[in-house]
């Protein structure tokens, strides 16, 4: 599991997968979990249907 992976399943653009590794954006919570679900099995499970891809222009303060 990598980042190209994680890119693919949320069809999303590399650099916000970067921001949020910076911590310069917050991980919207249906992402965390799916992330962790995803590491404690083992490969990417099938990401939240419905995350909020505008919902993530939180800055971390």
């Amino acid at each position: 599991m990598d980042i190209d992976d994680i890119v693919k399943n949320l069809e999303c653009d590399p650099a916000l997968i970067q921001t949020w590794i910076n911590a310069e954006r917050r991980i919207p919570l249906a992402i965390s979990a799916w992330l962790e679900t995803s590491v404690r099995r083992g490969r990417l499970t099938n990401p939240p249907r419905f995350w909020n891809r505008g919902g993530y222009s939180h800055r971390v303060s």
